[in-house]
């Protein structure tokens, strides 16, 4: 992305015994920002992200790496998402306690939306993103990566949206009081129309498709302008839609 931007300070998130790595982009305005990574993914490609959201809403941006990705501690096949959930809300808390009273916006990026959909539970907060969300069954949330049957998610569960509809972290999000948007890609395999349409349902969400693209940025080969565009189109939504 174009133009110059403070570079981020490098965090320990405290995790009762161990810490969790997080980059905090800190500005003087009313809004924290924070992003939630997509499964194996890091911090560090949220970058132009974060700079964007510095710059448009004047935010403060806590980008995190649970357990098991980027410079955080722990193989991923020994790592529970129960466990990196512990870590969000964690790193919920911290922001919160650092920007006391910022506005909340919560961004999950595909396993990053499953995150933040269960952070809807324990936490309140101004609104919420979810970019081509992930779903798992309720069990996988206590079992280990390494124990994990990729294939049967995202060819045969993800795929009956019945059976989504009635997932416990779904039949909550009604209790939500915040605005929910829901960014979906036209080509996406992982996590297709029939396993993303249970969250706009369950969030009455604001929703657009972006065309051309699969899952994430790497397989579709998009360019520096074309992300910050797609990036913009995020912001222009946090900017317009107003809170309840």
């Amino acid at each position: 992305m174009k133009g110059d931007f403070n570079m981020p300070q490098e965090l320990d998130i405290d995790c009762l015994g161990y810490s969790v790595k997080a980059d905090f982009y800190e500005t003087v305005g009313d809004v924290a920002v924070l992003i939630l990574i997509g499964f194996t993914s890091n911090k560090s490609r949220y970058q132009d992200f974060a700079n964007l959201l510095q710059k448009e809403i004047k935010a403060s941006v806590l980008v995190l790496d649970y357990s098991g990705h980027g410079k955080s501690p722990y193989k991923i096949e020994d790592v529970m998402p129960a466990e990196n959930f512990i870590e969000v809300v964690r790193a919920f808390d911290w922001l919160k306690a650092k920007k006391p009273t910022s506005r909340v916006v919560v961004i999950g990026t595909s396993y990053g939306g499953f995150m933040a959909t269960q952070l809807t539970k324990y936490r309140q907060f101004d609104k919420l993103v979810l970019r081509v969300p992930a779903i798992y069954k309720p069990s996988n949330f206590y079992s280990k990566w390494g124990e994990y049957d990729s294939i049967e998610t995202r060819h045969d569960y993800r795929l009956n949206a019945k059976d989504l509809e009635s997932h416990p972290l779904l039949k909550r999000a009604a209790d939500f009081k915040g605005k929910t948007l829901v960014v979906t890609h036209e080509l996406d395999t992982i996590c297709p129309p029939n396993s993303t349409a249970p969250f706009i349902k369950a969030f009455q969400a604001d929703h657009w498709v972006e065309t051309g693209l699969g899952h994430s940025f790497r397989e579709s080969g998009v360019t520096e302008d074309e992300a910050e565009k797609y990036y913009n189109k995020i912001i222009y939504w946090l900017k317009n839609e107003k809170s309840n």
